[in-house]
């Protein structure tokens, strides 16, 4: 089964567990259950993804992420609803990873060529490449 394909199976699948038992238990370390939540956001319109490769035609966006996005536009995953822990998950919508990508290009540590290819969301890609 290809990427996208699994990607689209495992969110219908979480989705379908959210409807019917409102929540996932998972074991922590410690033996205690955490009993979580998986919020997703509505798919993207395609009109919105041409709108990002309009405003953005050096960027290809790895074909994984659109299948996530055609599923759901970002979402929250395994969020404790019965201890502190935070959100084990976030997967940004496309709109907040342009955000957080544009702040890290403006970012101190951003400057630093290591810290470039360990943080960088998208990458540009020359004009030929994109499709």
């Amino acid at each position: 089964m290809e990427d996208s394909k699994k990607i689209q199976k495992i969110i219908e699948n979480l989705k379908l567990q959210m409807q019917e038992q409102k929540c996932i238990y998972r074991w922590l370390e410690d033996g205690t259950i955490d009993k979580v939540v998986c919020k997703f956001n509505a798919p993207i319109e395609l009109e919105e993804l041409q709108k990002i490769y309009q405003k953005y035609p050096n960027i290809k966006l790895p074909e994984s992420y659109i299948a996530f996005l055609k599923c759901s536009n970002g979402a929250q995953l395994y969020e404790s609803l019965t201890c502190k822990a935070s959100t084990i998950c976030t997967i940004y919508s496309l709109q907040e990873a342009f955000v957080h990508r544009e702040n890290l290009h403006q970012s101190i540590l951003f400057q630093n060529e290591d810290m470039k290819e360990r943080n960088i969301v998208f990458r540009d890609v020359p004009d030929e490449g994109h499709t």
